[in-house]
């Protein structure tokens, strides 16, 4: 209950602050901003939903070995968000990328999507971290990573990634 009352005050206190844009992180994890709501928080995944636009909410894994475990079982893929706190730019691939339709229905088909702080939680040792936002697609089967992308892409861009795996015969293999 206490964590709870928490969120609810961070999020109050970031709508009245004239909404200015700024990424927090509530118990490790939990990533609020002005235009955002939590659904949904428990130890395992954040949902969070733009109030701003149309769209759906989107499930993110916070447990990078929770995450393979799973990917595993069903088959998919891993895409993994290495965010930090404090990063406008992570924050913006959260609020627009992230909430769109078209790229949840992507995600939700072929990958176990889970989000990391670079500099607090566990992620393979095999990747490098140059910049925040980053995002990896690994294949959940062999550690190996498909596809490395730094810094904020628009929609377009996450959609061609996909279009391109896709023509590649990637999802086909699996």
């Amino acid at each position: 209950m206490k964590k709870l009352m928490f969120i609810i005050y961070i999020t109050l206190f970031i709508q009245a602050e004239d909404n200015i844009s700024s990424i927090y992180k509530v118990e490790g994890y939990n990533i609020i901003s002005s235009n955002q709501q939590i659904i949904e928080s428990n130890n395992s995944s954040i949902i969070v939903t733009n109030e701003n636009q149309e769209s759906d909410f989107y499930e993110f894994q916070r447990d990078y070995d929770k995450a393979l475990i799973q990917a595993k079982s069903e088959n998919k893929y891993i895409f993994l968000l290495v965010t930090e706190q404090f990063c406008p730019w992570c924050e913006k691939l959260i609020d627009i990328v992230f909430q769109d339709k078209k790229i949840i229905n992507k995600l939700e088909e072929n990958y176990v999507s889970v989000i990391v702080d670079r500099n607090k939680d566990f992620y393979p040792s095999n990747i490098g971290i140059t910049g925040v936002p980053s995002v990896f697609i690994l294949d959940s089967k062999t550690g190996k990573i498909i596809k490395t992308m730094v810094g904020y892409q628009d929609v377009n861009y996450y959609m061609q990634v996909f279009k391109d795996i896709e023509n590649n015969g990637i999802y086909k293999n699996r």
